[in-house]
């Protein structure tokens, strides 16, 4: 058994930070079912889970260097797992910008059932764009137009003039609110 696996986790940040390749180690060991638990809910042909683990660590070890050890209203798991969360979703969306899918036609992946397939599945796209609009804030609604757009958080901050954390914050509030709302976009 490693001596760091009894470490406190700001403990082992400080180590890690100081390029102790043990102690970033151990905070991978312990957050790894935090990583597999955020990269399960993308389930995208985009990416293998393979490469979204790889990706997912290199956000883990990203919040490591630059978590608030002193904060004391977010804990290193929530801030770990809001910038893994984040950087994956960058990951996918500069994947569907750079033309690996289009996220406008994601119902029609692996079928070649014909342009009425596709006009169908933008048609539904643009139903389930009007109800969102009628959940989400302003701000909210134009953060969720960018991202089906592909953009990154960085290239969102640039376009609406907004810093990084204000568009983390907004896809963290918009996801909420689409969730709990999911039952208004069953019919789409």
């Amino acid at each position: 058994m490693s001596a760091h696996c009894n470490m406190e986790i700001s403990t082992l940040i400080l180590m890690a930070r100081s390029n102790d390749d043990l102690a970033f180690a151990e905070i991978v060991r312990r957050y790894t079912p935090m990583l597999h638990g955020v990269i399960s809910r993308f389930n995208s042909p985009m990416i293998s889970s393979e490469e979204a683990f790889s990706e997912a660590t290199f956000a883990l070890y990203r919040a490591t260097l630059t978590y608030d050890i002193g904060s004391a209203t977010v804990t290193f798991g929530l801030y770990a797992r809001t910038c893994v969360r984040n950087h994956l979703y960058d990951i996918m969306g500069k994947a569907a910008r750079d033309g690996v899918v289009d996220l406008r036609d994601v119902e029609t992946l692996g079928r070649s059932d014909g342009i009425e397939s596709v006009i169908v599945s933008r048609e539904r796209l643009r139903r389930a764009l009007r109800a969102a609009r009628q959940i989400l804030s302003d701000y909210e609604y134009s953060v969720l137009r960018l991202y089906l757009r592909g953009y990154t958080t960085a290239e969102m901050a640039r376009e609406l003039s907004k810093s990084p954390k204000s568009i983390d914050n907004a896809k963290a509030r918009m996801l909420k609110r689409l969730r709990e709302n999911s039952d208004t976009f069953s019919d789409f």
